[in-house]
Parts: C-alpha cells; sequence; structure tokens
C-alpha cells in the first residue's frame, strides 16, 4: 500500500516537472520573440524610409520636366516625337492597322498594340 502510494506521488512529481519544464521552454521561446521584435520592428521602419525615398527619386526622375531636360541633353538629341500618321498599330483581328482604331466586329472586340514608328 505505501509503495503504491509512493508510486503515486513520483508520477505525480515527475508529471508536473514535465509540464513545468514545457512551460518553461514555451517562456524562453516567447522571450526570445520580444527580444527580436525591437530589432525587426528597426528593420521594417528603415525598409518603409528606404522606399519613401525611392517612390521620391521615381518621382522626381518622372518628372515631365526633368524628362524634357534630359530630351535636350547631346547624347539624346537624336530622338524626336514620332508622327501620329508613322505609328504602326498591331490588330489581332488584322495584320497592321495605319490610324489608331479599335473596331467592334459582332461580340468580338479587337485588341490593338502599338507596334513602333515606319
Amino acid at each position: 500500500m505505501k509503495k503504491l502510494i509512493i508510486i503515486k506521488i513520483f508520477i505525480c512529481i515527475f508529471s508536473f516537472s514535465g509540464v513545468l519544464y514545457s512551460y518553461l521552454h514555451q517562456q524562453n521561446d516567447l522571450m526570445k520573440l520580444r527580444i527580436e521584435l525591437p530589432k525587426l520592428t528597426k528593420d521594417i521602419l528603415l525598409i518603409n524610409e528606404a522606399n519613401a525615398n525611392l517612390k521620391y527619386e521615381i518621382e522626381a526622375f518622372e518628372n515631365p520636366k526633368h524628362l524634357m531636360s534630359l530630351a535636350k541633353r547631346p547624347e539624346y538629341i537624336h530622338l524626336n516625337y514620332p508622327i501620329i500618321d508613322d505609328i504602326l498599330v498591331a490588330n489581332s483581328c488584322s495584320e497592321l492597322i495605319i490610324p489608331y482604331v479599335v473596331e467592334n466586329s459582332g461580340n468580338k472586340i479587337c485588341s490593338t498594340i502599338i507596334v513602333g514608328a515606319r
């Protein structure tokens, strides 16, 4: 009888120690994540700041005034605007269409793709 009670006590102590160990292990994992969280938020803020900076640079580069100033540079002086009549457009219904027109034949809508200048 005493052996049975001693065995039950050892089983309870062993079970309690296993549950306590798993709880401490979960708390340690949680603490590691809490320690890493400020580092990750700092990285996210740096990435967002860099992203905003790149968006500003893209908008500044795509600004029409900047593009017109680039067009006046000597390395881009050979480029010019195409005349509307010189633009070739490929249509999915036919080979080439000159001028740019989208045709609607019944239920089928023909799509056009601008190919380039002659």
